[in-house]
């Protein structure tokens, strides 16, 4: 709601994003970025930042897959994408989804410390429950 008021004031969506990330307004932001999503399927900025707020809130995880993808392909496998990418399909449960991303991704960067941080906890997640089913939400 408090984003919508900002909106409705004239601020441009990115100070739009940064006051409700800075109030801790997930749900709102999480509209915005919806949002901006629907507005401009091309954003890649939106699109990733759909993923990660869903993806945190455990919400809206399929779309978040869908837009996490998109974001990936638009991007030309930008790490950051691909990180979040890795990040819905852990979420869901879908291990082998995300470290064979994971996996593209390190092979054209292989000293990024965030893909190799993603790809640790990923495989430790998947030592832990192999088929996904603690997770329950796929």
């Amino acid at each position: 709601d408090l984003g919508r008021r900002a909106a409705a004031t004239g601020a441009v969506p990115g100070e739009v994003v940064a006051f409700q990330e800075a109030i801790g307004d997930s749900t709102g932001l999480l509209e915005t970025w919806r949002a901006r999503v629907a507005a401009d399927d091309l954003d890649v900025v939106a699109l990733d930042g759909f993923a990660r707020t869903a993806t945190a809130l455990g919400v809206d995880l399929e779309e978040a897959s869908r837009c996490a993808v998109r974001a990936v392909v638009l991007s030309e496998r930008a790490p950051a994408t691909v990180l979040t990418l890795a990040e819905t399909y852990e979420r869901r449960g879908l291990y082998a989804k995300a470290l064979r991303w994971l996996d593209e991704a390190l092979a054209a960067a292989p000293d990024d410390p965030a893909l190799v941080r993603a790809r640790q906890r990923c495989e430790t997640a998947r030592q832990a429950d192999p088929w996904g089913l603690q997770q329950g939400r796929r």
